[in-house]
């Protein structure tokens, strides 16, 4: 998928999906003449459905991983797009329902938003929101193991021994060693809440479509005020530490960068510009 995606020939020998669930329904719908394009996704989507109400949500992601295979490799004109779009967005939006597990929410959504990136509807806002949440609720997790690593280096009672070998240490297959201690975004969200005592993603979930109807507006204002500020304050510092942005390493630099960046958008989104200004000379 995501060689098609890149529009890079792809070698179909070389990128051979595991069998996928329900090989038997396939053949059925093939003896009872079920074969456009467009009528295999239904059949597909009917499994998906199936495997949702019998209590397999893995199969019905392998279903889904399926249906986004046959877009990414398929040539339709721009109605066929249209109809491929409702059948499959809604199928992942199903499955996104009942999936636990973060990774592969994301990844679906990834693959979804890359592939119908043209169209827009209330499905694809709703891919948009389940992306944002993901990747807020996946972000809290490894900032509350960084956070607990930190606790053990310093010869801290960690009062919650067991979920360090469970929910924190494993989502979506992937274990501490090779995920969570490279992953900078969560670092640098743990130094900014050790440095200023704040909950950064606290704050980035007021920004969810579904908690920010309950905000008000000049709290909505505050966090994004107090957001921006606290990425231009850890951008300031890792400058001031290195004594200028040519003595930083590339990742650094980069970094630094994406911090100033976030924090200027988090500034330039609020409506009283005073404010805005009052933190930029701070």
């Amino acid at each position: 998928i995501h060689e098609s995606l890149r529009g890079n020939p792809v070698v179909e020998a070389s990128h051979v999906l595991p069998p996928m669930p329900g090989a038997l329904v396939m053949q059925l719908a093939n003896i009872l003449g079920v074969a456009s394009p467009h009528e295999l996704l239904r059949a597909k989507r009917c499994m998906a459905s199936g495997a949702i109400q019998f209590g397999i949500p893995h199969a019905a992601v392998a279903v889904v991983y399926s249906m986004l295979c046959d877009c990414a490799f398929s040539n339709q004109d721009e109605h066929q797009r249209e109809d491929f779009y409702c059948l499959v967005i809604s199928s992942v939006i199903m499955v996104l329902g009942i999936l636990d597990d973060v990774m592969i929410k994301m990844d679906l959504c990834k693959i979804s938003l890359r592939m119908f990136s043209t169209n827009h509807s209330p499905l694809h806002d709703t891919l948009l929101e389940t992306f944002m949440e993901s990747e807020i609720e996946l972000l809290r997790k490894e900032s509350a193991l960084i956070q607990r690593e930190d606790t053990r280096s310093n010869g801290q009672v960690d009062n919650h021994p067991s979920q360090g070998n469970s929910g924190f240490a494993m989502i979506g297959g992937l274990t501490v060693s090779n995920y969570f201690r490279h992953n900078d975004i969560a670092k640098i969200v743990h130094e900014i809440n050790r440095l200023s005592s704040a909950d950064v993603t606290a704050l980035l979930s007021s920004f969810s479509p579904k908690t920010a109807m309950g905000i008000d507006f000049s709290t909505h204002e505050e966090n994004l005020r107090a957001l921006g500020e606290y990425c231009l304050n850890w951008a300031i510092l890792e400058m001031v530490k290195s004594g200028d942005t040519s003595s930083c390493n590339r990742s650094q630099s980069y970094k630094i960068s994406k911090m100033i960046e976030l924090g200027a958008v988090c500034l330039g989104e609020l409506r009283d510009r005073e404010a805005s200004l009052r933190v930029i000379d701070r």
